[in-house]
């Protein structure tokens, strides 16, 4: 018994520090520490036009620094787009390969603007260099996500992906496009756009970062189908919505899709559904932030999916590993995509980090266990994905 206490202890113990990897700084001092990783950075991809870009920006930061101090903010996001652009997302390779290393770098580079403690003391010069930033940084993805929508269907085969923010995702096919977990961050009439251009929205749980009534709203105006754990819109008496929380292990129909799910929970009484949907020739399972792992476990007894989506905080490899037990049965090649990282209604200390998902050993860090082949993805970031890819990179 004193065995098991101490394990528990010890459980507890390393999961409250784990929300703690990132310590409130004042802004001045965690400009410093921007500045030293985009200095490594420069170092590492030294000949390249890589290191030529983040030359130009350690100069530009450093002229700033005196005259606007907190310029450095809207200009890290700036600079790690144009770096998005040269180097789009990609499966993960590990330290040996240049671009995956440019890749979490640029993700690094991410962590620092999206840190700034704004729930602290802060200027009104430095609240509204924070608040502008974060404003086009999760706007401008949804503002992005009606562009993609609007471009041509993908070819029949082709599963087009697009991360929205958080856990949200778009996934788009020939004949469809659904998404999971639309945290919005645009207005009211972009939601009404952008319903028009999906099918069905899912939401896993009842939590702020997961979902938006503005789109619920505009999904059911516009006769499109919201997929719920709790009903989020009881004034709707509209067919446009389904409230589900049961194991449902034989598929039922959702506008076309086969829709299988686990019942699970957040904490002890938050609703939270496991997604596994088949469509259009495609697997997805999305994980939200479920904590009833028993459950999770058991999609080892469904079709293995094609890809997961799971919290980078939440766990996940007992999700990858019922997934990878499905796939030894069905012969399946997949894909992960992380999500949760960089969540700004948390407290600093809790935005889970781009860095912690490369560091940790309890995220992507661990070299006893054998990981889903993964690909981290940044707001307003796409992929198109193919059956033969997904055997390419296995």
């Amino acid at each position: 018994m004193k065995k098991i206490i101490i394990t528990i202890l010890s459980l507890l113990l390393a999961q409250w520090l784990s929300a703690f990897d990132w310590q409130p700084k004042p802004t001045a001092a965690l400009y410093q520490d921007m500045m030293a990783k985009a200095r490594e950075f420069r170092s590492y991809a030294e000949g390249t036009p890589v290191g030529d870009r983040l030359t130009s920006f350690i100069r530009d930061m450093e002229y700033m620094e005196s005259e606007k101090p907190f310029a450095w903010i809207s200009e890290t996001y700036k600079l790690v787009a144009e770096l998005e652009q040269m180097y789009p997302p990609q499966v993960d390779k590990g330290p040996d390969d240049f671009g995956t290393m440019v890749r979490r770098y640029t993700m690094w580079m991410v962590d620092f603007p999206v840190h700034v403690n704004d729930q602290g003391d802060m200027t009104p010069e430095e609240r509204q260099s924070f608040d502008s930033a974060k404003r086009k940084y999760t706007s401008g993805s949804c503002k992005e996500a009606i562009k993609w929508l609007k471009q041509p269907a993908p070819e029949p085969g082709v599963l087009a992906v697009y991360k929205v923010y958080n856990m949200g995702f778009i996934f788009r096919t020939s004949e469809r496009a659904i998404a999971f977990d639309l945290r919005w961050w645009g207005s009211m009439g972009e939601a009404r756009q952008i319903a028009k251009l999906l099918d069905v929205v899912f939401i896993t749980h009842p939590h702020g970062d997961h979902y938006s009534l503005d789109i619920l709203n505009a999904m059911v105006d516009a006769g499109k189908l919201v997929v719920l754990s709790k009903d989020l819109i009881p004034k709707s008496k509209s067919s446009g919505k389904l409230i589900v929380w049961d194991d449902i292990v034989d598929p039922i129909d959702v506008r076309g899709i086969k829709m299988r799910l686990f019942a699970g929970n957040q904490g002890k009484d938050i609703p939270n559904n496991i997604y596994h949907l088949e469509f259009d020739g495609w697997t997805v399972i999305h994980n939200g932030d479920n904590s009833d792992k028993p459950r999770e476990g058991r999609y080892a007894e469904l079709s293995a999916p094609d890809i997961v989506i799971g919290a980078t905080w939440n766990k996940f490899q007992i999700i990858q590993s019922a997934a990878k037990e499905a796939a030894a049965k069905d012969g399946k090649a997949m894909i992960f995509l992380p999500g949760h990282e960089n969540e700004f209604g948390h407290r600093v200390q809790q935005r889970e980090s781009y860095r912690e998902a490369y560091d940790r050993e309890d995220r992507f860090n661990n070299p006893d266990f054998d990981y889903i082949p993964w690909m981290l993805l940044d707001l307003g970031e796409e992929f198109i994905f193919t059956k033969d890819y997904l055997k390419s990179i296995q």
